[in-house]
């Protein structure tokens, strides 16, 4: 008996899986947001943390093209004032969202409550809080790539 007639075979499809708009707005901003959780905690333990992600590079002398790790680089999304106070900028690729009133930046206030508001802008961005936001910045980077092109 063959291997193959040992399976059981099925005509049966993957079926995708579909996401809104505003779905996938909002993964891809949890994502990001995670992201800085990391780097937050990161820093506070005094630790640095490195992404990495794949780049292909052609070797010049033998004119191979290679598939190498090379470092990402993590943007971090809060500062320090002059008081010390920490301040979290919420952005949507590299420009900042205006949440309330035309105001883009939360005042986190000492170090350590970073990961601790970061996860409550998760929770707001889970419950759907920021979708008429994120669309907003959604259709103003349409806007601007179609200006480019």
């Amino acid at each position: 008996m063959t291997h193959l007639a040992k399976l059981k075979f099925s005509d049966k499809q993957r079926s995708q899986v579909k996401m809104t708009v505003e779905e996938r707005l909002r993964h891809k901003l949890i994502g990001r947001l995670k992201e800085q959780k990391e780097l937050a905690e990161a820093d506070l333990n005094g630790v640095p943390l490195v992404k990495t992600r794949h780049k292909m590079i052609k070797d010049k002398e033998t004119g191979e093209t290679k598939r190498v790790q090379v470092p990402r680089l993590m943007r971090r999304w809060w500062w320090q004032d002059e008081t010390d106070a920490v301040l979290l900028e919420l952005r949507y690729g590299n420009k900042p969202i205006a949440v309330v009133d035309n105001k883009s930046t939360i005042e986190v206030g000492a170090m350590d409550k970073l990961p601790k508001v970061i996860d409550m802008v998760i929770e707001a961005v889970s419950a759907g809080e920021l979708d008429k936001v994120l669309k907003a910045a959604l259709g103003e980077r349409r806007v601007k790539l179609r200006q480019v092109s």
